[in-house]
């Protein structure tokens, strides 16, 4: 039986005639594996070698496998009687190469009774280099229960990297060393092995994002695993360009770039990819705007803010809907704020034209009718907004959509607007939400958000 990895020679005499011999060379090698390994043990040791060392009067194995709980399990008992034993669970050799920077972690789910008299001691792994020598690794334990019985799996993860050398191809091993005396033999139980390197983290928070023109814009963060100093640059500096040291972006015109993070010492590339929209271009038909993201290509003009008040509208990201409001701690404020779409080409179409938008409200209007109003304006015409009549939701209502004609503007283009006015006489908040969207037979279709309480719109066209 093969004890141990090595070349030997193995001879066969004629006892007769001790001058006839025979012999064969014999070369033991442990069973080699590469990264990722993974062992359940749930159908038996796998590539695992057992090595016993010490079988106690009466013990004929220590380690078995368990097909009930699929591990393998090691015990010193004999009849119910403690007997002295040292046995190893040796893994095959794995091939490891180590950069010297991402980490390699052996990871394994153990359970284990109240049998041990020093668990720490008695219940060991170990690691060396293949042919080297073995050194012990700290572990932590479950908690075994009082009755006796086996403790639930837990998942234990050990870092191999300090065995390691940067720069080095290794072949490794590790084993699980089970011992036991006449005093105690605890059971302890292994399975679900894997051994595998994780590269450390270097990416940015968001892949893809979107900036508009004359808005603050605040870049991704780089999440950064290793340290070290880390390069920026952006691949179209007629989009926007990028400071090389802080990764800091400033928008330079509308476009696509990729915004890049190169950590040279590690070999590590990030980069997210950026969009600059111009809110003052034109848009075709059909066009549609959910507001589920934010105002978009909308603007928003803040004729007058109460005292107070830093905006009017906002955008709700839970109920995916752009809403005003004009109230300060609870009392309204005089305010005028206008929600404006961007201008939206016409061209050659004749056919009516419909905007059609879903909107909530609550009580705290005056009168809601001159509170919150829709306006339309041709751009190539004379330039002036015409208030399009609307009918509202009765109050404290779900959304309820409202389609309004907007043929009326014969130009080439044309803006829409959501214009809540709020008066200081407001005892509570409304908010409004915008979102447009141009079908055939040019109808603009607007998806349905709930929003309790509250005046809510959606504009496209």
């Amino acid at each position: 039986m093969p004890v141990d990895q090595g070349y030997t020679t193995v001879f066969a005499t004629l006892d007769a005639d001790n001058s006839v011999t025979a012999s064969y060379s014999l070369a033991v090698y442990y069973p080699s594996a590469s990264l990722p390994y993974n062992e359940s043990l749930a159908e038996g040791r796998g590539e695992f070698n057992i090595t016993n060392k010490n079988l106690g009067d009466g013990l004929a194995d220590v380690w078995t496998h368990d097909g009930g709980n699929q591990c393998m399990t090691a015990t010193g008992k004999a009849d119910s009687d403690n007997k002295a034993s040292e046995s190893w669970l040796v893994s095959p050799s794995i091939y490891i190469y180590f950069n010297g920077i991402d980490k390699t972690y052996l990871t394994f789910e153990q359970a284990v009774n109240n049998g041990f008299g020093d668990i720490a001691g008695e219940t060991t792994l170990w690691v060396r280099e293949l042919g080297g020598e073995w050194q012990n690794v700290a572990i932590a334990y479950p908690e075994a229960p009082a009755d006796g019985s086996l403790s639930g799996f837990e998942t234990q993860t050990v870092d191999l990297t300090a065995y390691l050398d940067a720069g080095s191809e290794k072949r490794i091993q590790f084993a699980f060393k089970y011992t036991s005396s006449a005093d105690a033999a605890g059971t302890w139980s292994i399975k679900n092995i894997s051994v595998e390197t994780k590269e450390k983290t270097f990416a940015f928070s968001s892949e893809e994002v979107t900036a508009f023109m004359g808005d603050e814009f605040t870049a991704p963060t780089l999440i950064n695993g290793y340290g070290g100093t880390v390069i920026y640059f952006s691949d179209n500096g007629g989009v926007a360009t990028v400071d090389i040291n802080t990764g800091a972006v400033s928008i330079v015109g509308p476009g696509q770039t990729n915004i890049y993070a190169i950590l040279e010492e590690a070999g590590r590339e990030a980069y997210y990819v950026l969009t600059v929209v111009d809110r003052h271009s034109s848009v075709s038909l059909p066009y549609e705007e959910s507001f589920s993201g934010g105002k978009a290509l909308f603007s928003i003009d803040d004729v007058a803010l109460g005292e107070g008040q830093s905006e009017v509208w906002t955008h709700d990201s839970g109920n995916q809907c752009m809403k005003a409001s004009a109230t300060v701690d609870g009392a309204g404020r005089a305010s005028e704020s206008w929600l404006v779409s961007p201008v939206i080409n016409k061209n050659s179409y004749n056919n009516s034209l419909s905007l059609s938008f879903d909107q909530t409200v609550d009580n705290g209007f005056g009168d809601v009718g001159t509170e919150a109003t829709l306006w339309v304006r041709d751009v190539d015409g004379d330039g002036e907004w015409e208030q399009v009549a609307i009918v509202y939701p009765s109050e404290a209502s779900d959304f309820e959509s409202q389609t309004a004609d907007i043929s009326k503007s014969h130009g080439m283009s044309r803006t829409v607007t959501i214009q809540p006015c709020h008066t200081a006489a407001m005892s509570r908040r409304a908010a409004a939400c915008c979102s447009v969207r141009h079908k055939r037979p040019y109808h603009i279709i607007l998806f349905r958000k709930k929003i309790p309480a509250w005046l809510s719109t959606r504009t496209t066209c």
